[in-house]
């Protein structure tokens, strides 16, 4: 699944170059895979970090983020620009950098919401190209009309929940 990724995202990438908006959205974070990113180590399993990791390896000129629950990997040069977004100051969020990388890690004050709104700006704004999300924070009720090309990395049980998540896009 990985390589299927990998491939559509090159085709994507090729069709669209920097208007590309791609959403990938999947089951998994696996958090714990963080330590991986930057490193030569083999991450295979399909989760948000994995996903991330494979595609920054493979793909090292493109924007790509994370937006999760509990995970926000964002690359170094938006520290700045996000003090212009959404009105935040730099007491409104924190961030660790990500080694041999980069990116870093991204904590946000407040709920969920605030770090979608903050995250989805920057997206349909196109400092972020790819965006890798979890089905349960993105796949429902929220709307990004900028986006032009899904992948549905998830093991989606029903067929009402696959053409919510794919309404993303719609």
């Amino acid at each position: 699944k990985i390589k299927s990724i990998e491939q559509i995202a090159q085709s994507e990438i090729a069709a669209l170059g920097k208007n590309l908006r791609m959403l990938i959205l999947t089951d998994y974070i696996k958090k714990e895979g963080i330590k991986d990113i930057g490193t030569n180590n083999d991450i295979s399993n399909i989760s948000v970090v994995s996903i991330f990791e494979n595609l920054r390896r493979k793909f090292p000129s493109e924007n790509i983020g994370i937006l999760s629950g509990s995970l926000v990997v964002l690359p170094n040069t938006l520290k700045d620009h996000l003090k212009n977004v959404e009105n935040l100051t730099s007491k409104d969020f924190s961030c660790k950098e990500i080694e041999n990388t980069t990116y870093s890690v991204f904590n946000f004050k407040g709920g969920n919401k605030r770090k979608v709104q903050v995250v989805s700006k920057i997206f349909k704004d196109g400092l972020i190209n790819i965006l890798v999300g979890t089905k349960s924070l993105l796949g429902e009720g929220w709307d990004s009309p900028c986006i032009n090309s899904l992948i549905l990395a998830s093991f989606v049980g029903s067929f009402m929940l696959s053409n919510q998540m794919r309404g993303r896009a719609i």
